[in-house]
């Protein structure tokens, strides 16, 4: 058949039609075309746990980045205005930057959902913490169990619909942390040396976890006086820690200095990475290591 130059336009313009038909159809049936609402937390250790759960069908972000101090964190502008776009707020529990943001948040948004992540968890009560607990909750895989399931509650109160998907995710994520536990607890169990250092003390609920104990620097007030700092040193030496944990944002001449005293072996570690997971591992590890 010899097609005109008008059935050449006319077969083109179909053509054209059928094909924005179709492209518009993929892209419709397309979940992540859809739009994606988003979930707030505090820190990036929530964002790893929330993720697992809620990352199919939400966007998670993170108020403080890696490296940041809670305690010394005051809330932006931008995180304002960030937060007021979320669906809900995954706070956890007891940094004292929560309870500011919240009051400035919920003037404009009254009806934000909060989910308090540290629900149920036994706190400990020290001299570093508040006057709630030691909020460094998260530094523990078995308080990340608690939090883990506090946050299932919330996502199938926000989203019942998707409510079969989120149980499933968090259910594998529980698997996975009662896996990390476990080979926790068999890295350390042989441990003949369970004391260990650390400048800020983030790491009371892993200690209490394994057994282990925690000689932290820094005293309430999160300052270090030569008396305390001598008590210190004579105490990891009578106790015979052998690993020294300390974050990049002290003072690395300090932490030297001290160590050098102790004889201790020097460890980087990142409690408000998002790497949680391999963070967790790596403590367990350092101190299996140098407690032989």
């Amino acid at each position: 058949m010899k097609f005109t130059k008008g059935h050449t336009v006319i077969i083109a313009s179909v053509s054209i039609v059928l094909i924005i038909g179709i492209i518009v159809t993929f892209y419709a049936c397309r979940p992540e075309a859809q739009s994606r609402r988003t979930l707030a937390v505090s820190i990036q250790p929530q964002r790893f746990l929330l993720e697992q759960i809620a990352g199919k069908y939400y966007d998670v972000v993170s108020l403080l980045q890696d490296g940041a101090n809670p305690e010394q964190y005051e809330p932006s502008m931008n995180n304002v205005m960030a937060l007021e776009q979320c669906d809900a707020y995954f706070m956890v529990g007891h940094i004292g930057f929560e309870a500011a943001i919240l009051n400035r948040v919920t003037v404009s948004r009254p009806d934000l959902k909060v989910c308090d992540t540290s629900a149920g968890i036994n706190l400990i009560n020290t001299p570093h913490g508040t006057a709630a607990g030691d909020p460094h909750v998260w530094a523990s895989v078995r308080n990340a169990r608690i939090m883990a399931q506090n946050m299932l509650a919330a996502l199938v109160e926000l989203d019942s619909k998707h409510e079969s998907y989120y149980r499933r995710q968090c259910l594998a994520l529980l698997k996975h942390l009662d896996e990390l536990d476990n080979d926790i607890t068999m890295r350390l169990d042989s441990c003949g040396n369970k004391a260990f250092v650390v400048w800020h003390p983030a790491l009371s609920y892993f200690a209490r976890d394994y057994g282990l104990t925690q000689i932290a620097i820094e005293d309430a007030s999160g300052k270090v006086s030569q008396q305390r700092l001598r008590q210190v040193i004579d105490q990891a030496r009578e106790q015979r820690a052998k690993v020294f944990f300390y974050q990049k944002e002290f003072d690395k001449r300090a932490v030297e200095a001290a160590n050098q005293e102790i004889g201790s072996q020097l460890v980087e570690f990142s409690p408000m990475a998002y790497d949680w997971y391999d963070e967790m591992l790596k403590i367990s590890q350092a101190i299996r290591n140098n407690s032989r």
